[in-house]
C-alpha cells in the first residue's frame, strides 16, 4: 500500500470540449466546426452553466444569464435546450460519462491492487470536485432543488453507479484473495462514497473555499483497511 500511484487527472468541460477539436487536422478545422456546430453549442452552454454555478454565491439562474454567459440569445439558447431542467440533464450526462471514462482507466490498471482501485477512484473522485465547483453543486443537490424528481434521480443514480464501481474493486480484491470472504465491502464501499459526498458538502458550504482532498491522506489510510 505504499506504493506511489498516479492519480488519473479528472476531466473538466472545457478539457473534454478542447480534446475533440484540439485533436482535428488544422487543414479540416473550418470544415469540422461546420459540421459540429450544434454539439460544439450544448458544450459551451453547458460550460457557461458550469461557470455560474460555480460562483460564490448559490442563486437561481435565469435563462436570459446564460445565454449571456455562452454569448447567445436566449432564443439560440431554447434551440438547442428545450428547458433549464434539460440544461441540468446534460451536466448529469458529462459526470456520468467523465466518471466512467476514469474509472475505465483506473481499471485498466494491472499494476495495482484491488483495494488501491477502489482508493484511487475516491480519490479522482475528489479532484473532479476541484476542477469542476458548479457541478459539485449540482451533484450535491444545490443546484437541482427546482429541477424536479427525475433530474435528483438521475443525479443519484450517477453516485449510485460510482459507489457500485468503488464496491465491484473491492470485490475483485476479495477474488484475488487480498481480503477475506467475509469482508463487507458492501458497507466499506457506501461509506467511502458517503466520505465523498460529505468532502463535496464541505466544499459547496465554504464557498469553495474548502478543498474536498483536504484531509485525503489520512482519511486514505483508514479506507485502506477493509473489515
Amino acid at each position: 500500500m505504499g506504493r506511489q500511484i498516479r492519480v488519473t487527472k479528472p476531466c473538466s468541460l472545457e478539457e473534454m470540449s478542447g480534446s475533440e477539436v484540439d485533436s482535428v487536422p488544422k487543414t479540416e478545422a473550418v470544415r469540422v466546426r461546420e459540421r459540429k456546430s450544434g454539439k460544439i453549442r450544448r458544450q459551451e452552454i453547458l460550460e457557461a452553466i458550469a461557470r455560474l454555478l460555480g460562483e460564490e454565491k448559490m442563486r437561481r439562474l435565469s435563462t436570459r444569464e446564460i445565454a449571456a454567459e455562452a454569448g447567445i440569445s436566449e432564443a439560440c439558447l431554447y434551440r438547442h435546450f428545450k428547458s433549464k431542467a434539460e440544461m441540468i440533464v446534460g451536466l448529469v450526462e458529462f459526470c456520468s460519462q467523465a466518471f466512467g471514462a476514469m474509472f475505465s482507466e483506473i481499471d485498466a490498471k494491472e499494476s495495482i491492487s484491488g483495494v488501491e482501485k477502489s482508493l484511487l477512484k475516491i480519490e479522482v473522485l475528489l479532484l473532479f470536485s476541484s476542477s469542476n465547483p458548479g457541478i459539485t453543486r449540482m451533484l450535491t443537490g444545490e443546484a437541482i432543488v427546482d429541477a424536479g424528481d427525475e433530474v435528483f434521480a438521475l443525479v443519484r443514480k450517477v453516485i449510485h453507479d460510482a459507489q457500485t464501481s468503488v464496491r465491484n474493486s473491492l470485490k475483485l480484491a476479495i477474488l484475488a484473495h487480498e481480503l477475506p470472504l467475509e469482508a463487507d465491502i458492501a458497507m466499506h464501499a457506501e461509506t467511502m462514497m458517503s466520505y465523498v459526498e460529505g468532502r463535496w458538502r464541505r466544499f459547496t458550504a465554504s464557498s469553495f473555499t474548502e478543498q474536498p482532498t483536504a484531509g485525503w491522506q489520512t482519511a486514505k489510510k483508514i479506507f485502506s483497511h477493509v473489515a
